[in-house]
């Protein structure tokens, strides 16, 4: 999970999956290819999918601040400026907690709607496509979620809370 310069440093991950007790073995020297590694289960490619899924995790959000840094970008505001709040914001304030508190609930197949509907969220990512277009940043990306969302409602998610629409990304389950 990090570029070869990082490999070996002590906060490199490096994902692992197999036989639990061949990793817990070789621990020792796995670690010396990165102090933060994880074995991430026995199914042999899990490492990959996890692999995988970070790295959708990491252009979806790359991506949302390179399409954010633009939209203030045609105010003025440099890319260096807005990353400090952004991040802080990313961690602190917003998105980190809303992870925290919505995984175990999509666990759960939890999605009461409270403050955080669909409907509500449509209104929001509507805001972020218009604002685009009427600042000539392109809005592909919030008009793709935008227009994700409109089907949700559709389909009756509109008072749902937001993370229902993992029911849009969801693939076969195992087990």
């Amino acid at each position: 999970m990090v570029p070869v310069p990082a490999v070996g440093q002590p906060d490199a991950v490096i994902l692992y999956s197999g036989d639990r007790a061949v990793f817990d073995t070789h621990r020792s020297t796995l670690d010396v290819l990165g102090g933060a590694s994880s074995h991430v289960g026995t199914d042999p490619g899990l490492a990959v999918l996890y692999n995988t899924a970070l790295l959708g995790f990491m252009y979806a959000t790359v991506n949302g601040f390179y399409h954010a840094a633009a939209l203030v970008g045609t105010a003025g505001v440099s890319a260096t400026e807005f990353e400090s709040m952004a991040t802080g914001w990313f961690l602190n304030s917003v998105v980190v907690p809303i992870l925290d508190d919505q995984a175990p609930k999509i666990d759960a197949g939890e999605f009461a709607g409270t403050i955080d509907t669909t409907e509500m969220n449509l209104t929001a990512l509507e805001h972020v496509t218009r604002t685009s277009e009427d600042h000539e940043v392109n809005a592909a990306l919030p008009r793709h979620l935008a227009e994700l969302t409109r089907q949700a409602i559709a389909d009756g998610l509109a008072g749902e809370s937001y993370a229902s629409m993992i029911k849009y990304y969801r693939g076969p389950r195992k087990g």
